[in-house]
């Protein structure tokens, strides 16, 4: 079984890999934040942590997708 925290760090990684800027602090804030939330708010904690503006939103979306289906 994957850790949650080691799933929630690989897709902060993989945002980071198709040129977002997603530092460490972020991932944190990420994590944190989603450990508060029920599931179904997952997409807006990664929202809100982890884009940048407007032009980060649709690369978001696609790797948002395919690491947890939609939302």
């Amino acid at each position: 079984m994957t850790e949650p925290v080691a799933v929630l760090t690989g897709f902060g990684r993989s945002l980071r890999d198709e040129g977002l800027a997603v530092g460490t602090g972020r991932i944190i804030r990420f994590c944190r934040a989603a450990s508060l939330l029920e599931p179904r708010d997952l997409y807006w904690a990664g929202r809100a942590t982890l884009v940048s503006g407007p032009r980060d939103v649709p690369i978001y979306d696609r790797v948002f997708a395919s690491f947890f289906g939609s939302y």
